[in-house]
C-alpha cells in the first residue's frame, strides 16, 4: 500500500494528496448528512417504495441474471479483473495508467469500508435473495463499480479514435455500472439510497482522479 501511494505521488505530484485530502473532507461532510438522514428516517419512504417496485418485478428468469450481474461488482471479481488490467497496462508500457487504476479501486474500497462502519446502517431484511453480511450504506458494489469500470471507460475513450466507438464504450460502461446497482436492490441486500450514495462517492472520487490525469497530460504536452 505504501508503495502504491508512493508511485501515485511520483505520477501525479503533490496534487494527489491535496485531492485525496479534499475528497476526504467531502466524504466526511457527506457522512454527516447521511447520518442525520438516518437518525430522522428521511429516506425510508423513498427506499420502501422503490424497493417494492423492484421486488414486484422479480421472476424466475430475471433472478439468475441479476445474480450474475451483481457478481461483476464482487470483491473477488473486481480484484481479479483489476490485476489483469494492471498487468496488461504494464505490458503495454503504460505503467502510470496501471497505477491510476489501482489507486481508483483502492480508495473506493477504503471509502466504502469507512462509511459502512461509521454509519452502521442495517441492511434490508425479509426480501434478500442472497446472503450478504456487513452494513448497508453506502453500497460498496456501487462505489467500486463506478471507480473501476469508470476508469476503464475513461482509458478506452482516450485511445479510441472514433466517436461512435467512444459512445459505445460509454453506454456499455454505464449499463454495467447501473446494472450492478439495480441488482443489489433487486436481490434485497441494499436500499436504493445505498446505491445512490455509493454512486455519489464513487463519482466524486472518479471525477477528481480524472481531473488529475487530465492536468498531468496537459503538463506533459506543453512544449518546452
Amino acid at each position: 500500500m505504501r508503495q502504491l501511494f508512493k508511485n501515485a505521488r511520483m505520477f501525479f505530484g503533490g496534487d494527489f494528496f491535496l485531492v485525496l485530502f479534499l475528497y476526504a473532507l467531502f466524504a466526511l461532510a457527506f457522512a454527516k448528512i447521511a447520518d442525520i438522514g438516518k437518525q430522522y428516517h428521511w429516506l425510508l419512504p423513498f427506499d420502501a417504495r422503490v424497493s417494492d417496485i423492484f421486488f414486484a418485478a422479480r421472476s424466475e428468469w430475471l433472478t439468475p441474471i441479476m445474480q450474475g450481474v451483481t457478481h461483476l461488482g464482487d470483491v473477488w471479481f473486481v480484484a481479479a479483473a483489476l490485476a489483469s488490467v494492471i498487468f496488461f497496462l504494464f505490458f503495454l508500457g503504460k505503467r502510470q495508467e496501471g497505477i491510476a487504476a489501482g489507486i481508483a479501486v483502492f480508495v473506493a474500497y477504503v471509502s466504502s469500508f469507512v462509511f459502512k462502519d461509521t454509519l452502521a446502517r442495517p441492511r434490508p431484511e425479509g426480501h434478500e435473495l442472497i446472503v450478504q453480511g456487513g452494513f448497508s450504506f453506502p453500497s460498496g458494489h456501487a462505489i467500486v463499480a463506478l471507480a473501476f469500470y469508470g476508469i476503464l471507460v475513461y482509458f478506452l475513450c482516450k485511445h479510441l479514435p472514433r466517436k461512435s466507438h467512444k459512445a459505445l464504450v460509454v453506454v456499455c460502461g454505464g449499463l454495467v455500472i447501473g446494472g450492478i446497482g439495480v441488482s443489489r436492490v433487486y436481490l434485497g441486500v441494499h436500499w436504493p439510497s445505498d446505491i445512490l450514495g455509493g454512486y455519489v462517492l464513487g463519482g466524486v472520487w472518479l471525477a477528481a482522479l480524472i481531473a488529475l490525469l487530465e492536468k498531468r497530460d496537459k503538463k506533459m504536452n506543453v512544449p518546452m
